[in-house]
């Protein structure tokens, strides 16, 4: 009984493992809001029109031409504490930023979205498609969120 016992506990935690690790990202990109903020919110009052370098994303190539709704970073934005990195940032027509996450958390996303919208699935401003897997609030209209690709 006791090997059946640890043979469902095994079970249980390898099938639970992605939600538990899923939510411990969470916890760990609301610690990110503030700092996300900063960076989002001159994005919001003034989204770029052509290539250029701001103060709080550094130099970046801005796509498609003339109509840009992606920004690829040339110098990802690195923060520490926790170890995140963003390597492109997308606007969608509602005024929506999704953030890429790069290096061990590559594949996912930040992104914030007005009140009453929630992540869709979109293609990028490179003409890449994004199907959405799922989604966690966090707070004040950020979300984490997973794509197929």
């Amino acid at each position: 009984m006791l090997t059946t016992m640890m043979a469902a506990g095994l079970c249980s935690l390898a099938t639970g493992h992605d939600p538990i690790a899923w939510q411990s990202k969470r916890f760990r990109m609301i610690s990110l809001l503030d700092r996300l903020e900063t960076l989002a919110q001159p994005l919001r009052q003034a989204w770029p029109l052509m290539d250029g370098e701001l103060h709080q994303t550094g130099p970046f190539m801005a796509y498609p031409i003339g109509r840009p709704r992606t920004l690829v970073l040339l110098t990802p934005v690195k923060f520490e504490s926790p170890a995140v990195t963003i390597n492109t940032i997308e606007r969608d027509r509602h005024g929506g930023l999704r953030l890429r996450l790069a290096g061990p958390d590559e594949g996912d996303w930040i992104e914030w979205h007005p009140h009453k919208r929630h992540p869709t699935s979109f293609t990028g401003g490179l003409g890449d498609s994004h199907l959405l897997q799922r989604f966690l609030p966090m707070t004040r209209g950020w979300y984490l969120v997973r794509y197929e690709n």
